[in-house]
């Protein structure tokens, strides 16, 4: 019986592949540390300063023509305040455009790490459906005052 069920499916098709080599490895964190650095406002020298490297390091990880240690990863993830998997982010992964999808994912990635990850696609389709509430909220209030909206109870 599972054996036709197996036989019945569809192959899926792959549409396409990238390969990496170590170099596109150290592109991709490259461009995602001068990211992260520039979205806190932080100089190379600054952030070197907080992970006690000289700039210059800063500046060869994200130019590439170092790659990162493990050592200088976490150091690098304490004083960003960001995850290891914040620095092989690509252009085809999807980036959360709130704080709320950002604390979705937090939330997702946390409760994976405790083995409770029914619990983390529960919050993320929660907060996911609040999220779009809350946009057509706000998108309904636009055009009225915010003495109409308070009589209405909407904010």
């Amino acid at each position: 019986m599972l054996s036709n069920i197996a036989y019945r499916q569809k192959p899926c098709k792959i549409i396409s592949l990238t390969v990496y080599n170590h170099k596109h490895i150290d592109k991709l964190i490259g461009k995602n540390l001068k990211r992260l650095r520039t979205q806190r406002k932080l100089t190379q020298t600054k952030l070197g300063d907080l992970i006690e490297v000289d700039g210059n390091v800063i500046s060869q990880l994200e130019g590439a023509i170092i790659g990162m240690g493990k050592d200088i990863m976490a150091r690098l993830c304490n004083a960003l305040k960001v995850e290891p998997a914040d620095f092989y982010i690509s252009e085809k992964t999807p980036l959360p455009s709130s704080d709320l999808e950002r604390k979705a994912l937090y939330i997702a990635r946390e409760a994976e790490k405790m083995g409770v990850r029914y619990i983390a696609e529960e919050a993320v389709e929660y907060t996911t459906h609040r999220l779009q509430v809350v946009k057509k909220q706000e998108g309904k209030g636009a055009g009225k005052s915010k003495a109409t909206r308070l009589k209405a109870g909407n904010g």
